[in-house]
């Protein structure tokens, strides 16, 4: 195992009150962009900073700590910005079950989702019954009504190559 993940905090420079917690790799921690709409609007309102709280851990150690610091924040009413309770954001290769799963999380947990007629099919806890393949076919269902849709564009799920930007 790779000892080259860490667990990161954004927080406000006046409160001191962590938003977001994440784990990462290289540069991870320094991305505004790739962020959900909570944390965008929160850093563009306030002065905002990030700092490593744990470094050179393993990718699992990564995942335990951030879910604990998650839990912890939220029990003071932080971590606001956090869409999860952690745990989801792996380094899985591009096409994998884990990958596919965590592209449709990613989407449920943003509503995206909303505009399919199947939308049961696509709930986290179905979408764990499923095959690599029906998770594939999933996706490009999703994908060719996004394209039956002008609006879709405006979404901001999507980076300017019209790939998925989990954030």
């Amino acid at each position: 195992m790779k000892n080259d993940f860490y667990v990161y905090e954004w927080f406000n420079i006046d409160t001191n009150e962590v938003f977001y917690v994440g784990k990462g790799r290289k540069n991870r921690y320094k991305n505004v962009l790739q962020r959900n709409k909570y944390f965008k609007n929160y850093y563009n309102k306030h002065m905002c900073d990030v700092r490593k709280v744990k470094i050179n851990i393993n990718e699992n150690d990564a995942f335990n700590l951030e879910i604990e610091l998650i839990a912890k924040y939220r029990e003071i009413g932080q971590a606001k910005c956090n869409l999860t309770d952690g745990g989801e954001g792996s380094t899985f290769p591009k096409g994998s079950w884990n990958d596919m799963f965590r592209k449709l999380q990613y989407l449920w947990f943003k509503d995206a989702l909303d505009i399919m007629d199947n939308i049961e099919d696509y709930i986290p806890s179905n979408l764990k019954e499923k095959s690599l393949e029906e998770l594939h076919q999933l996706y490009r269902d999703f994908r060719d009504e996004l394209e039956n849709r002008s609006w879709y564009r405006s979404l901001e799920i999507y980076d300017k190559n019209g790939d998925l930007n989990i954030g």
